[in-house]
């Protein structure tokens, strides 16, 4: 590993988030009334970390010791981050704007975390690549080989990462660090002792949250869940059709959804007892705010008294209707609604 620092680096984060559609955007809503703390104005959530491609697979790709693996993984982690630094816009490409919110350091943080990660580069002519290209091109590519007895060429660069465990994960959270601080520079003051993030891990598996958390000094769950008949309302709303089966039949639709709710969710107990993660209802959000608002501030050491900006960005008042949204739906989607209250797990 190339410049290899001794010196320990790192952040203290709190990272709200949900199971999809559940409405943890209210945490960070509410988070942000306070004084002296750091919500970050992210154009998009922060994924950097659970991302496919992000730094769990990253990891997970290099201690397989598999140099093929490693090459691709190095290659995705090097595109992810590409397109996360992409704007976003109409006529822009697809991206994240981490470029923008960051100064333009994000792409140059990236590059230097690869550059000292990797032991060195190297060229190889993989059947992976072939699969991936162009067909044309491969039949082309072949047949040159064939020709000037070439078994390398059309041999792509790619990089060999020998680093240990603990060189890892001090050369991430030094990354997350530089990264984060580019991002809080304008929001963040000297007394902030954390910095919170928006979805920067995923509630799923106990196993990546504690990976997750190796990249900080210390790193804080509040995971917001909701009423299943009302997720599934607002997945409904949302228009976008995920997790859902396509069929017009109300069973089965019911019945996809039940499916990926228990799925998500079939850790959750072991992820509750972890004393490091809150879980909060969204419907207390908007029916008992002053005790969600107390179990927050007891949970993250915050003073009550520093909450001066009380509803200006969450207002549980008008945020109530979104309470039981499932009873406005009609025909099999009501039906569906019915059934999900009847079969799912209870957790």
């Amino acid at each position: 590993m190339r410049g290899e620092s001794k010196k320990k680096i790192g952040l203290n984060a709190v990272t709200y988030l949900g199971y999809a559609y559940t409405g943890a955007t209210v945490a960070g809503l509410v988070l942000k009334e306070f004084s002296g703390i750091t919500v970050p104005r992210f154009k998009s959530e922060f994924r950097l970390i659970r991302e496919r491609g992000g730094l769990l697979d990253l990891e997970r790709a290099i201690f397989t010791r598999d140099p093929e693996i490693i090459g691709l993984a190095v290659r995705d982690f090097k595109w992810l981050c590409d397109r996360f630094a992409e704007d976003r816009g109409i006529f822009s490409r697809a991206g994240f704007g981490y470029d923008c919110d960051t100064g333009g350091q994000f792409s140059r943080l990236a590059s230097e975390f690869i550059q000292n990660l990797s032991s060195f580069d190297y060229r190889i002519a993989w059947h992976y690549h072939d699969f991936e290209d162009f067909w044309p091109r491969v039949i082309a590519r072949r047949f040159i080989k064939k020709a000037f007895l070439s078994r390398n060429f059309g041999a792509k660069n790619t990089s060999m990462v020998t680093c240990s465990h603990d060189a890892f994960y001090h050369a991430a959270s030094e990354f997350l660090y530089l990264v984060l601080s580019e991002f809080a520079t304008e929001h963040r003051g000297p007394q902030d002792e954390y910095i919170y993030l928006h979805k920067a891990v995923a509630p799923y598996s106990v196993r990546d949250i504690e990976h997750s958390r190796r990249f900080f000094n210390d790193l804080k769950l509040i995971v917001v869940d909701r009423d299943p008949r009302d997720t599934f309302a607002q997945v409904l709303m949302s228009g976008k059709g995920r997790y859902l089966n396509a069929s017009d039949d109300a069973t089965a639709l019911a019945t996809s959804f039940i499916q990926q709710y228990n799925f998500q969710r079939a850790e959750i107990r072991d992820v509750k007892a972890l004393d490091y993660v809150l879980f909060l209802n969204f419907e207390d959000f908007c029916l008992q705010y002053d005790h969600v608002l107390d179990k927050m501030c007891r949970f993250l050491r915050l003073n009550e008294g520093d909450h001066v900006r009380r509803f200006t960005h969450f207002n549980p008042a008008s945020s109530v209707k979104n309470v039981g949204i499932w009873k406005t739906l009609s025909g099999k989607f009501a039906k569906a609604a019915e059934i999900i209250d009847k079969n799912i797990n209870s957790t």
